[in-house]
């Protein structure tokens, strides 16, 4: 089958290189089978979600594209009754209207498959047109991949965890050596390097859409989770996070609790001015800054995580900031946090 694993801008070639797929705009795509498709979903740190590509082909007017998404295979993909979940977006199309090429599945998959507002199970369908080439997708994630499964609070700027991920990746860290966020709110890029450090399979711990789906194996699934967690290990660093909010840290205790990571990671309520690194082999610190649009933004906070990173020889320095702030010359590409253009700069060894 034809899969598209879709990515947060900036995060394209990070997904395409974890899931052996072609860098394309927006994601990357490759071929797999059944086990593949489970396996991704499973494994990603950094994709949104994986959907299977069902159909391709050119609509110059709405009769022709509801004619062609009728006459497809929709069977594997429901087993009883659904909510559909339609999302369509066109460029330089004919078919323009978003809103009525939505309709327009809603109502033909409905020909085929027991549709129902009420039904629990939902069968996610996403249309794209480009120059009148409609790709008519199937999401096999459901939630999107960022939701692990344990967090269940958040601080004010809470940060996805599939940005997390690809922030550790593009700071260049080893999940063998330390890694300290003294900003940490909930604890998401120190969790996320948890995950990393102790090899842990990032849906170990939730539910995907491909398990309502008639073909569905559970026991190719299963065999697929418990190689995966043979596979885990005790973090061989330390995993430190810290903040002023004792808020938040109680939300990232409760989100590491949860996690199973509760002996693997720490977090103290303090000041930046208090944080201190932890003696032996230098590490990371990574943080996310505050913009000023939901946590009043400091300038004073690089220079004091500059100094806390100089504080022991060998350590190195990552701060997600504004793409509009200054630059540096190690910058990561653009990437999006809440709608806001932002870069990781990176500093150091010191």
């Amino acid at each position: 089958m034809r899969l598209f694993a879709v990515a947060a801008p900036g995060l394209e070639s990070l997904v395409a290189g974890e899931l052996g797929g072609t860098c394309v705009p927006g994601g990357a795509e490759w071929e797999a089978d059944l086990a593949g498709l489970y396996r991704a979903n499973l494994w990603s740190r950094f994709a949104t979600r994986i959907v299977v590509r069902l159909a391709q082909f050119r609509a110059r007017d709405f009769a022709g594209f509801a004619r062609e998404v009728e006459a497809l295979d929709w069977a594997p993909y429901a087993g009883g009754a659904v909510r559909l979940d339609v999302t369509a977006s066109s460029r330089k199309s004919r078919l323009y209207h978003t809103g009525a090429l939505e309709e327009r599945v809603r109502t033909a998959v409905a020909r085929r498959l027991s549709v129902a507002e009420d039904a629990a199970v939902a069968l996610g369908i996403s249309v794209r047109g480009e120059r009148d080439l409609f790709t008519i997708s199937v999401d096999s994630s459901g939630e999107r991949l960022h939701r692990r499964g344990w967090r269940e609070a958040t601080a004010r700027a809470p940060l996805r965890e599939t940005l997390a991920a690809g922030l550790l990746a593009l700071a260049g860290w080893d999940p063998a050596t330390p890694l300290v966020d003294p900003l940490c709110g909930s604890g998401t890029i120190v969790l996320e390097g948890a995950l990393s450090a102790t090899n842990r399979a990032p849906g170990a711990n939730r539910r995907f859409a491909f398990q309502d789906w008639p073909g569905y194996r559970d026991e190719l699934f299963s065999e697929l989770l418990a190689e995966a967690r043979a596979g885990e290990r005790p973090p061989p660093a330390v995993l430190l996070g810290s903040d002023r909010d004792a808020g938040a840290i109680e939300a990232a205790r409760g989100n590491a609790a949860r996690a199973g990571f509760a002996d693997a990671v720490r977090f103290d309520c303090q000041e930046l001015a208090q944080a201190a690194l932890p003696a032996g082999a230098p590490g990371l610190i990574l943080t996310n800054l505050p913009y000023g649009r939901r946590i009043r933004a400091d300038p004073s906070l690089p220079r004091a995580l500059e100094h806390l990173a100089r504080s022991r020889p060998g350590w190195r320095l990552a701060m997600l900031a504004p793409a509009s702030g200054r630059s540096h010359p190690t910058t990561s590409p653009t990437l999006d946090n809440g709608g806001i253009e932002v870069r990781l700069l990176v500093r150091g060894p010191w």
